[in-house]
């Protein structure tokens, strides 16, 4: 009997303490507060179903910035739930359901573009820009298809902007030294008509960049215009040196010290690197220009 209640002590104090550990430590989820639509909430859900149902080629976020306006003002006035907790998560469930369904068609604006021939400028600025504010956000998920449209989006205006710089630096390349012992850098150029012809051969790095028409246009015109670099020099060069005959003691010396000197770099322009249509009319101007020179210096020295 005595046993009996020491084992029945026993089972009471387990219990006893199994209950106090559980009501002290356990946690409960809070209770789910049912989320009751209003006139605000129904409000800016409309909106954002129109924003859903906006053309793909109408890009523009005058609509997105409307709503979000309208959240956070309607958040900051309390409107959006009848307490503090139900105003929090109305905010939390509207910007996330605009977010979801800008990020969804900003998307598909994009590629829109992409996938057309002319991206105009403010187009790609207005993708630049709702890009960066998208893939802040803290609503992106990591590794998600929205995410992984973002990285390809990236990819896109990164090869874009590469094949931008080339161009701009063969549209500006310029040689100004004018010495006579200077050369034009023929090597550099062909570096760069290898590099423009690599891109014309792999579409561009990037299949959607290879739709944009601008680029392959002012790819195209490269040749042309590194040509009319090396034309620039050595017309700059010619410059430099006329009337310089008077400095030399006889034509002969003129000749072989001057006159040569340029007459060979004239003769160094190379149309098998350019492919220019008009590398024959610039050729003969230059060669005419400098015998010009020439023929001066001829007739200064035989008046001597």
């Amino acid at each position: 009997m005595k046993n009996l209640k020491i084992i029945l002590t026993i089972i009471i104090l387990i219990g006893l303490s199994t209950y106090t550990f559980y009501s002290i430590y356990s946690t409960k989820d809070p209770p789910q507060i049912k989320n009751i639509e209003n006139q605000f909430t129904r409000r800016i859900e409309s909106k954002i179903d129109s924003l859903k149902n906006m053309a793909e080629n109408n890009l523009t976020d005058n609509l997105y910035r409307e709503i979000d306006f309208l959240i956070t003002e309607n958040y900051k006035e309390k409107k959006l739930g009848t307490t503090e907790t139900e105003n929090d998560q109305w905010k939390d469930i509207l910007s996330r359901n605009l977010y979801t369904t800008y990020s969804d068609k900003f998307i598909k604006m994009a590629f829109y573009v992409f996938n057309r021939i002319e991206w105009k400028s403010e187009d790609l600025n207005y993708i630049r820009v709702e890009y960066q504010l998208i893939q802040r956000s803290p609503y992106l998920e990591r590794g998600s298809e929205t995410d992984q449209k973002l990285d390809e989006i990236g990819d896109i205006l990164k090869q874009y902007d590469t094949i931008i710089k080339f161009i701009y630096n063969c549209s500006n390349f310029s040689h100004a030294e004018t010495s006579l012992t200077g050369k034009f850098p023929v090597q550099e150029v062909i570096a760069m008509l290898n590099q423009r012809e690599r891109y014309k051969l792999t579409n561009l790095g990037n299949t959607y960049v290879n739709n944009c028409a601008r680029l392959h246009d002012q790819l195209n015109v490269i040749p042309e215009v590194l040509f009319q670099a090396n034309v620039r020099y050595l017309d700059n060069k010619i410059d430099m040196w006329s009337g310089m005959y008077s400095n030399f003691n006889s034509q002969k010396v003129y000749a072989d010290n001057l006159y040569s000197q340029l007459a060979n770099e004239i003769e160094e322009l190379d149309n098998d690197i350019y492919n220019s249509t008009k590398f024959d009319d610039e050729y003969l101007r230059l060669k005419r220009k400098w015998q010009s020179d020439a023929q001066k210096a001829y007739e200064y020295f035989n008046r001597k």
